[in-house]
Order: C-alpha cells, then structure tokens, then sequence
C-alpha cells in the first residue's frame, strides 16, 4: 500500500463501518462537490476500500495520494487520501 504523504486534507469522510461499495459511493458524492484541487481523507474499515479508492481515482482521473493504516482497538482504519482533479461543473 502507498503509505499516504504528509498533505493536509480539505474534507474528511468517516465511512468507518461501511462495507463495499458504501466507502467508496460516499468518496465519489464528496468528489463531486468540492472544488479542483481539493484533498480528500476517506476514513474506512472495510479491507477493500483502499484498492477500490485507487481504481475510482484512475476512472475519474483524481489523483490518490495513498493510504495509512491505524489500529484502533483491533481494528484497521485506512486513511486514504486523494487529490479531485479535472472537476467539471
């Protein structure tokens, strides 16, 4: 996993809980109304959220800017960030 760069993030998503495809519904809504540039932090616990995150950014042409993980009580939370590029408004 592309551990995640030390960039600020504009929004924060809390999809912990969620399981696929909801973490990554919920980043794809938030992408649509932020400006270009924007940085996303979509925090998530199911284990697909990273890999699904990364192939949305490649169809829709955002940047990902990687993942970290923490433990919290035994369970993983992927912080994944990513950078909204080419919004058409």
């Amino acid at each position: 996993m592309t551990k995640v760069v030390d960039i600020i993030a504009d929004y924060v998503i809390n999809a912990e809980g969620l399981l696929c495809p909801m973490p990554v519904l919920k980043l794809a809504k938030k992408a649509t109304q932020v400006e270009e540039g924007a940085v996303i932090l979509l925090r998530a616990t199911d284990p697909m959220s990273p890999l699904d995150s990364e192939h949305f950014c490649g169809k829709k042409g955002y940047e990902f800017l990687g993942v970290n993980v923490q433990k919290i009580e035994n369970i993983e939370v992927f912080l994944i960030k990513i950078r909204v590029k080419n919004v058409k408004k």
